[in-house]
């Protein structure tokens, strides 16, 4: 069995990784942020990894709780 403080880190990991790239991608939404400056990620491409992150922070935490 895995410890749960391990799930409690990729909780956390993945849930500031995903609000930074939201954050990232409002900004060249927005366009305050140019693409060039997050490697030519789109906003549409910067939402969904973002996305995919909070959902891993989700499951990570879930996998904590019911361990």
């Amino acid at each position: 069995m895995v410890s749960k403080n391990i799930y409690h880190m990729l909780a956390v990991i993945f849930g500031i990784v995903g609000s930074v790239l939201a954050v990232l991608a409002v900004l060249v939404f927005e366009n305050w942020l140019t693409p060039a400056l997050v490697d030519n990620f789109t906003a549409t491409e910067l939402g969904a990894f973002a996305a995919l992150s909070i959902t891993g922070a989700i499951a990570a935490s879930a996998a904590e709780k019911y361990e």
